[in-house]
């Protein structure tokens, strides 16, 4: 694990595409949904419905933010466009979770982990500035959860990440309600 800048990333061929570099000739998504980090330097847009909105109670969340729990958004990283301070972008190597942890190396604001093996990102939430109604739909990871913080929003739990397929019956409003 090591904390990586973005020039090192650029030139390494092994991580082209990785989630300090911009794709060239991509074209650009349609700004439904802007964000940016604590400082401003670092400004994304989004192109996402916003539905695959979750609390993460991993450990790992909980230390990265000082929190219970974290809200992220869970969307395919090729809609996601950096748009300002891509040279400020940093990430971190999590080798436990193939993934890596991407944040201002100004300020250090968390704005998204990327899971290269799935093409995935789980953006944090709180990072969008566009004024959006967000609704969590699951309480993720809890197998790690902190023990002094209760769950009492009747959202349905999971131990990990859910599955595609209980995503998408999350998504559909199909999930079986508790007994």
């Amino acid at each position: 694990m090591g904390l990586q800048s973005t020039e090192p990333l650029k030139r390494n061929r092994s991580l082209v595409g990785s989630p300090t570099t911009i794709i060239a000739g991509r074209q650009r998504c349609r700004a439904m949904n802007q964000g940016s980090c604590l400082c401003g330097s670092i400004k994304y847009a989004i192109d996402d419905p916003l539905k695959r909105v979750v609390n993460c109670h991993c450990r790992f969340c909980s230390k990265a933010h000082g929190s219970a729990f974290t809200t992220l958004l869970f969307m395919p990283y090729a809609k996601l466009e950096l748009t300002d301070g891509q040279a400020l972008l940093a990430s971190y190597e999590v080798k436990a979770a193939s993934a890596f942890r991407c944040f201002c190396s100004k300020c250090g604001t968390r704005l998204y982990n990327y899971l290269p093996s799935m093409g995935m990102i789980s953006l944090v939430a709180a990072t969008l500035d566009s004024d959006v109604q967000l609704r969590p739909i699951a309480n993720i990871n809890l197998e790690s959860k902190c023990a002094w913080h209760p769950i009492n929003d009747g959202l349905p739990q999971f131990l990990k990440a859910p599955s595609q397929s209980e995503f998408g019956l999350l998504l559909s409003g199909q999930w079986p309600a508790p007994h």
